[in-house]
């Protein structure tokens, strides 16, 4: 054993009992998650579960793999530069590894909480890829300001143009941000549902037969549909006739001959409203 001792203290030694120490817990990890984690989420009844512990299952390993070559970089005596460099290198893999996993998870979840929405709103389900195409891009962007910030790169150039193009952006699309979060507060307020009648200020009136991103769908009485802005829609008075019960009135002038006797038309009107 002592003369074992010698060979611990040689740098590259220590470096790779590091990585193989490494190697075994990655595997070691690799089985607990396959036979354990994975058979318990199999046991639930849900199968999103399934789906999360297989998207994570080999960032984690990943991840404990290229954190052990990182804790091995001390003792392979490089230079500092070199060092640093190779850290850095490591730790974008880690970033890069999770992004992935994060946008496998957004769309998963995406696709189901959309999903949920669409069948309460009657929301389109086409509008599943532009949701998940927005949570894309911000897991990636601040992905790659990660690695920016790894490598010591100054991202106050990238902000501020971010900043600039989110404006002008902003601008050219005010209308088409001004529906989409109008449709926004119509899901979370909820003043109407799909097959509700409904009366606006503007006298339109008909059955709601859809609730999308941009604009939502009525039908009126003469089978006409009439698709108003939800930015409109979010700022103005509405009138459900549906709620608080499904049932609804309709007004309807009614006229009778001079000298007829009006308990016997007010007792026809009783039993027609009945």
């Amino acid at each position: 054993m002592d003369t074992l001792q010698p060979l611990f203290k040689i740098p590259y030694v220590h470096a790779i009992i590091i990585i193989v120490i490494t190697v075994i817990t990655a595997k070691i990890v690799d089985i607990f998650i396959d036979r354990v984690l994975l058979k318990l989420a199999q046991k639930t009844h849900m199968e999103a579960d399934d789906l999360i512990v297989s998207i994570i299952h080999k960032p984690i390993c990943g991840t404990v793999i290229l954190q052990g070559f990182r804790e091995a970089i001390p003792y392979l005596e490089l230079s500092k530069r070199l060092s640093i460099y190779a850290d850095a290198l490591l730790v974008s893999g880690i970033v890069i590894v999770w992004a992935i996993a994060g946008v496998r998870l957004s769309s998963l979840f995406m696709e189901r909480a959309v999903s949920k929405i669409s069948d309460i709103t009657g929301m389109g389900r086409e509008i599943i890829p532009l949701f998940e195409t927005i949570v894309r891009m911000l897991i990636i962007g601040t992905g790659f300001m990660l690695i920016l910030s790894v490598w010591n790169i100054n991202i106050t150039p990238f902000l501020a143009s971010a900043d600039i193009f989110g404006v002008a952006v902003a601008l050219a699309a005010k209308e088409t941000l001004a529906n989409f979060f109008g449709g926004i507060s119509i899901f979370m307020d909820k003043p109407y549902k799909i097959g509700d009648y409904i009366i606006l200020d503007g006298d339109d009136r008909g059955e709601v037969v859809e609730i999308g991103v941009r604009s939502t769908r009525i039908k009126t009485r003469d089978d006409v549909v009439i698709s108003i802005p939800n930015s409109i829609m979010a700022n103005s008075k509405i009138v459900n006739e549906s709620v608080p019960v499904e049932r609804f009135r309709v007004r309807i002038g009614v006229g009778v001959a001079y000298g007829s006797d009006i308990e016997k038309v007010e007792a026809t009107g009783a039993d027609s409203a009945q």
